[in-house]
């Protein structure tokens, strides 16, 4: 809940950039994605937030890389499954910069973000039913790893800038 107070701190800005395939996947019990994707689209539409998704059928400029989060254009931290490196020199935020605006280029933002979330959460719990996907996409298939509550799920080619 600390966290989300940063959300409501006039003079702040949370820009966050994720590929949809982190929305679908499923590293722990439905009910949490389900929460999640219920509260996000109340987000998408705050003067704080600013939410792009990089749509399983947009067409990608770049390969997806490590998640990544810009802070203040001082800082970028990279984050990797063994560490997080912390970058500070121009060079590299100049880099990760010029990544952030191409992948925003190929992103959907507001009522449009809104449809992929409300895609992806009329899905879970009803997997009898077909999945309503982007024409020439499937949906994930695959044995997610066991859910642990002493694991924290990490959320993969997803990028965001604090400032």
């Amino acid at each position: 809940m600390k966290r989300q107070e940063r959300l409501y701190r006039p003079g702040k800005r949370l820009n966050l950039l994720m590929h949809e395939s982190v929305l679908w996947a499923r590293i722990c019990p439905s009910e949490v994605p389900a929460a999640q994707l219920d509260r996000l689209p109340g987000v998408v539409g705050m003067d704080t937030v600013g939410i792009g998704i990089l749509p399983l059928d947009a067409n990608l400029p770049l390969p997806l890389g490590n998640s990544f989060c810009m802070l203040d254009k001082r800082l970028v931290v990279v984050e990797d499954r063994h560490a997080e490196l912390w970058l500070d020199d121009a060079e590299a935020i100049a880099l990760h910069r010029r990544v952030w605006d191409t992948f925003a280029e190929s992103a959907v933002f507001g009522a449009d973000a809104q449809q992929v979330i409300a895609r992806v959460r009329r899905s879970i719990g009803d997997r009898e039913q077909p999945i309503d996907l982007p024409r020439g996409c499937t949906a994930p298939s695959y044995d997610a790893p066991a859910w642990s509550p002493n694991r924290s799920p990490t959320t993969s080619h997803g990028m965001y800038e604090l400032h």
